[in-house]
């Protein structure tokens, strides 16, 4: 369906705003059905017609000409494009969670009144876009092939939970495993519980070199690696001035 890939590649974009799409598909329809196209096939229906063409035909015709012309006629609105995904079992639905809370203050009349309203974010879990991902044809067969080749390497692989998935030998349940967390300094840092600032005694989330030390420092040997063990202890310890650890 090229059209919905039309859609698609541009909603996908990242500087075109979603309401553009809308505009560009609107102005698309609107150009065809002013177009020459049109004006050809009304010809060709007429003389159709005069040539005796039956009924059915010239209805089929028409179904073609109203289709060529009318390419987003069940995408043109957002309901209409999330209604088909729905229907496609491939729109994953965002998921509300509540972050907090907030106070607003209204004035009426005289006096001043404050109600809580809570805050959400919305957001798209990685389990269902997994569980959707490894529907799609040999997704599943070609990952578990891979995956073989690594535990042939000795790499372990495996979790406690994973997802359940439906595959052609019935269904099967997926277990996954944290590689890596991808971030700038500050970002890793706020993940892994370690001090944000990086002027701190203790900045470094690797090992426990000083601030002072860190330019005359060259060498992994000569310096002090954090370990589950000691970070542990750090957590427990509660002094992040001293150990470089927040929580």
């Amino acid at each position: 369906m090229s059209q919905l890939y039309f859609l698609l590649l541009n909603c996908t974009t990242s500087d075109l705003p979603r309401s553009r799409v809308s505009t560009i598909t609107n102005d698309i329809t609107d150009i065809l059905q002013h177009s020459s196209v049109k004006i050809l096939f009304n010809q060709l229906l007429n003389r159709f017609r005069q040539l005796g063409e039956s009924s059915n035909n010239i209805a089929a015709y028409t179904t073609m000409l109203n289709t060529l012309l009318n390419p987003f006629s069940s995408l043109s609105t957002e309901n209409q494009c999330l209604q088909y995904f729905e229907n496609c079992h491939t729109y994953i639905p965002p998921v509300e969670v509540k972050i907090g809370e907030k106070f607003i203050y209204k004035s009426e009349d005289d006096h001043t009144t404050i109600a809580i309203s809570d805050l959400y974010v919305h957001v798209i879990p990685l389990r269902n876009v997994f569980t959707k991902f490894f529907h799609l044809p040999h997704i599943f067969e070609n990952t578990i092939a891979y995956l073989n080749t690594l535990q042939n390497e000795n790499i372990i692989i495996s979790n406690s939970t994973g997802i359940t998935i439906n595959t052609s030998a019935g269904p099967t349940q997926l277990y996954f495993s944290l590689a890596g967390v991808i971030g700038d300094n500050l970002a890793i840092h706020t993940l892994l519980g370690f001090i944000g600032s990086f002027s701190s005694h203790h900045q470094c989330r690797f090992c426990y070199i000083k601030r002072d030390e860190i330019n005359r420092t060259f060498n992994e040997s000569m310096c002090n690696l954090r370990t589950v063990e000691n970070y542990n202890a750090d957590v427990i310890k509660n002094t992040p001035s001293e150990t470089g650890v927040a929580r």
